[in-house]
């Protein structure tokens, strides 16, 4: 096998390799809503790893959600949905907490709540 044959296999390897992971890799779209603290919506979100998780929040109060490895902060509003896309790059199993807002004048525990809910990534 020649030099400009083996190239073009190999090219033709990796662009069919790139086509496959692109494919694979999806936008998932949740609504998560919370009454008073409590999702009512489903209390596990499941993706494949790599996939784009575009996360739609609407609540009666206004908090935020905490997404347990990947940092993730989303402040949260009565008046609006929330909104919030990121890439599922770690798998596993992560915990969403809620925090409510606290006004300034009361002090808040440190600490972590119960889960609300949780994300599992699965490899793809």
């Amino acid at each position: 096998m020649g030099y400009q044959s083996l190239c073009r296999l190999l090219i033709g390897g990796l662009l069919l390799l790139l086509m496959t992971l692109s494919e694979a890799a999806q936008e998932k779209v949740f609504l998560i809503e919370l009454l008073n603290g409590k999702v009512m919506s489903a209390k596990t979100v499941q993706v494949k790893r790599f996939d784009t998780v575009r996360w739609k929040v609407k609540s009666n109060e206004a908090g935020e959600l905490h997404l347990h490895a990947y940092h993730i902060e989303i402040p949260v509003s009565p008046a609006k949905v929330s909104e919030y896309v990121f890439k599922a790059e770690a798998s596993g199993k992560f915990q969403l907490e809620w925090h409510p807002k606290v006004p300034s004048s009361t002090t808040h525990p440190v600490g972590h709540h119960e889960p609300l809910a949780f994300l599992e990534v699965y490899p793809q």
